[in-house]
Parts: structure tokens; C-alpha cells; sequence
């Protein structure tokens, strides 16, 4: 039998000679804690002392270094720039047209010879001999797990104003398939890679060559897409009569923040880069949230819910440690009964919030590999893709980009995604009846 399991059997249970092994190992475990600790302090003075040393020295080298002035070599005099032509001062090429700010996108033409195939696009329902050419669209497409350049040659009857779109194209100004761009972001927000190395990835195994700026773009359409699903997501979360709340260290730049993450059976909710206060937590459920919060024993979920069921994970382990104490675990218990056997009344809830705490893993990885954002744009960018991915991959046995890709061409052709639709059936129920 484990220590665990031996610290939660009730003493009354025991007999003296195991009731005596039982003290006999606490005091065992309560003198190496107490030995580490000894060891810990000692560290730590080292440590310190050491600290001072390197300061005294520091200083000593910073007073040691003085400041230099500044050698000026050119005529900076009055009388010589009297003689120059006040319009070219500061401006040598001041003659010259100013340079147009480039895009970074390369003239169709430059990248003709890159194109393996040409496609015929024609609209659904028109007969197609009588389709005209309206214009040609390329992109780079994955096909076989290799990249591959194909022009599209958009078709349509004459006179139309809206044209079809290649099959997997996000817009008429899109030069890569909507699988590059699920790809980059899950390698990046799913798998935990920076963005330079899911770039490497990608080159590796299919040849695609995108750029920094490129990727970057890429994320920021795909959040703009998808922002209307992290809404409706969002939404369905506050309807629910079950939430899994839970919250995780993160950074933004070098400020100290949190990521929040809010999960239900069908829903995973991220808030990146945001603070602990208490008004984070009811921000997704919202102040009018009426079903059961499921959450660890931080300060801030108190009193949230109209009924509050805390993590029995946590408690075991704090009960362990308070064992170890040798009090408060009593207090402990007495305090929180009300919040620890709602489960029991509600089948439908979990005694832990293990379903939230296995999203946090995931951030908590990432910024221990110091792989979170440089800004609050790209927190806001990561919340909206992996909030999306999350709860897309609670709908699929097999999260793969086929079926991903499925999924996403099915929003494009009824208008909506399964989020947003789940949550128009939703509210029709709840409205009152005219």
C-alpha cells in the first residue's frame, strides 16, 4: 500500500502496533522535510552572500569605466551649412522619386514558372460552355503532403460580379490553401514550436518556403476568421449548466500575466494574457451565470456560483501536506463542506477539475519554454486560434487536417460554423413564445 493510501485511512481502523508504524513514518518524513529544508536555507545564504560579492564588483567596474567625449571629425559650422541648398540639407537624395513602401508580395509573373498546373474554377449551376475567363488566381497548395503552385482559372458567365472562389482558398487574394495556414497554426499553438521553427517543420516535410512576415500574416487572417467562433464559443460556455474553470501563469513581453482557460464537455475557452483579478473568472460564465462552477480553491471563485464544487485532486494533496503539518486540515474541511459534495447531488459534474487542468498543461509547457507573447495582439491572436482548436478537437475522435479541413470547408458553404449554429438552436429554444 502507497503513503498515500495509508495517510487516508481513518485511525480509528488501525490497530495500536499500525497506528504506531503510521506516527512512526510521519516523523520520518516530518525530519527529512525538516533536513531538506536546514539544506535549503543553508543554499540560500550561500547564494546570497554570493550575490553581494558579485554587486561589489559590478559597481567596481561600473565606477572604473568613465564616459568618453565625443570626437566630432565633420564641419558642423553655421558658415558651412549656409553654403548648402537648404532644400537638400539632411538629404542627399533628395532629387530621387520616394520609394513606394513594398508588400512583400512578388508580381504574379515573377512566379510563372513555379506553376505546375492551371484549374478551371466554374460557379455551381451555370452551364459551363458558357463560362468565360474573368482572371487567374495562384497559390500554393499542399497536395500529397508536397507543395505545389497552381493557377486557377476563374470562370464565370459574362458580366458577373461575384465570382467563384478555387475550392480551400480563404479570399480572391489568397496565395496559400486554408491547409498551409491550419497547418502553421496547429504546429505553432497546438504542438508548442515557435513560429521560425513550425516554419522549418513545414519546409522539411512539404517544401512550402514561407517567411516570417508571411506566417505572421497568415495567423493574423486566420484570427480574423475564426473571431466570430471564439464569440459563439464563448456564449455556449455562459449557457451551459456545467464550467470547468482554471488559470495559468503566462507572459506578454516581460510582463507577468495569466491565461484562463473555461471548459464544458463540448467547449474549451483560452483568455490569454490577462490578469488574476476575480472579474477574469466570471468574464466568459458571465454575472448572470446560473449553473455549477467547477474550479481549484483560489480565493477568487468564492461566492461566484450559486453552487461551487471544488477539485478533490486539490484537496487530497493539500490534506497530505496539512497530514504532514499536523493541523488546519480539520478547518479545512469545515470550511469548504458545502463545495465538496455537489458532485454527489449532480451526476453530470466531475469531483475534479481535471478537464480544465488538462488544457492548462499545455500553456503551462509553453511558457516554461519561454515560448509565450511578445504582445497583446498576440495573446488576443493565441486565444481566438487555440480557443477554436480546442473545441473543434473535442467534436473529433481523430483531430486531423483532413478532418479540420472538412469541418472548415462545411462553415464556408452553409455561412456558419457548427458553433454559431449550435448556438442559434440554442437561443431559439430559450426564446419566449410570440
Amino acid at each position: 500500500m502507497s503513503d498515500v493510501a495509508r495517510l487516508q485511512i481513518d485511525p480509528r481502523e488501525l490497530t495500536i502496533a499500525e497506528q504506531a508504524n503510521q506516527i512512526a513514518e510521519l516523523s520520518k518524513l516530518v525530519a527529512e522535510i525538516t533536513q531538506e529544508n536546514q539544506q535549503l536555507r543553508e543554499e540560500n545564504k550561500q547564494l546570497k552572500e554570493r550575490i553581494e560579492r558579485l554587486e561589489a564588483l559590478l559597481a567596481t567596474k561600473l565606477n572604473v569605466k568613465s564616459s568618453k567625449k565625443p570626437v566630432f571629425t565633420e564641419n558642423y559650422s553655421l558658415e558651412r551649412n549656409k553654403l548648402l541648398d537648404p532644400n537638400k540639407l539632411g538629404n542627399k537624395d533628395s532629387d530621387k522619386k520616394p520609394r513606394k513602401k513594398s508588400t512583400g508580395r512578388k508580381p504574379r509573373e515573377a512566379k510563372e514558372h513555379l506553376v505546375s498546373d492551371t484549374i478551371a474554377v466554374f460557379p455551381e449551376g451555370v452551364d459551363r460552355d458558357k463560362c468565360i475567363h474573368h482572371r487567374f488566381q495562384s497559390a500554393w497548395r499542399i497536395v500529397d503532403g508536397k507543395a505545389v503552385y497552381l493557377r486557377y482559372d476563374i470562370r464565370d458567365l459574362p458580366g458577373s460580379t461575384s465570382l467563384p472562389l478555387p475550392l480551400g482558398i480563404r479570399n480572391s487574394r489568397s496565395e496559400f490553401g486554408m491547409e498551409v495556414i491550419l497547418i502553421l497554426s496547429f504546429l505553432h499553438y497546438w504542438v508548442g514550436v515557435s513560429q521560425v521553427n513550425a516554419i522549418g517543420i513545414m519546409n522539411f516535410f512539404t517544401g512550402i518556403d514561407l517567411s516570417r512576415s508571411q506566417a505572421d500574416s497568415l495567423l493574423n487572417q486566420l484570427a480574423d476568421d475564426w473571431r466570430d467562433q471564439h464569440d459563439a464559443i464563448a456564449e455556449l460556455i455562459a449557457l451551459q449548466m456545467v464550467v470547468y474553470i482554471d488559470e495559468t501563469g503566462w507572459k506578454v513581453g516581460t510582463k507577468a500575466c495569466y491565461t484562463w482557460i473555461f471548459s464544458t464537455a463540448k467547449h474549451v475557452l483560452f483568455r490569454c494574457g490577462v490578469s488574476r483579478k476575480k472579474t477574469e473568472a466570471t468574464s466568459v460564465p458571465g454575472d448572470l451565470f446560473n449553473g455549477i462552477g467547477v474550479t481549484d480553491d483560489y480565493a477568487a471563485y468564492k461566492s461566484l456560483f450559486t453552487e461551487h464544487q471544488l477539485c478533490w485532486s486539490h484537496l487530497i494533496r493539500k490534506a497530505i501536506k496539512l497530514v504532514l503539518q499536523n493541523h488546519l486540515l480539520q478547518q479545512e474541511l469545515v470550511d469548504n463542506v458545502d463545495c465538496l459534495f455537489v458532485f454527489v447531488e449532480h451526476p453530470e459534474v466531475e469531483p475534479t477539475n481535471n478537464r480544465s487542468e488538462r488544457n492548462a498543461r499545455r500553456e503551462a509547457e509553453i511558457r516554461k519554454g519561454a515560448r509565450t507573447n511578445k504582445t497583446d495582439s498576440g495573446a488576443d491572436r493565441r486565444s481566438v486560434i487555440v480557443t477554436v482548436l480546442a473545441s473543434l478537437q473535442t467534436r473529433n475522435a481523430k483531430f486531423t487536417l483532413s478532418n479540420m479541413l472538412a469541418e472548415v470547408g462545411r462553415w464556408v458553404d452553409a455561412g456558419k460554423s457548427l458553433f454559431e449554429m449550435e448556438l442559434d438552436a440554442i437561443q431559439a429554444k430559450r426564446a419566449p413564445p410570440i
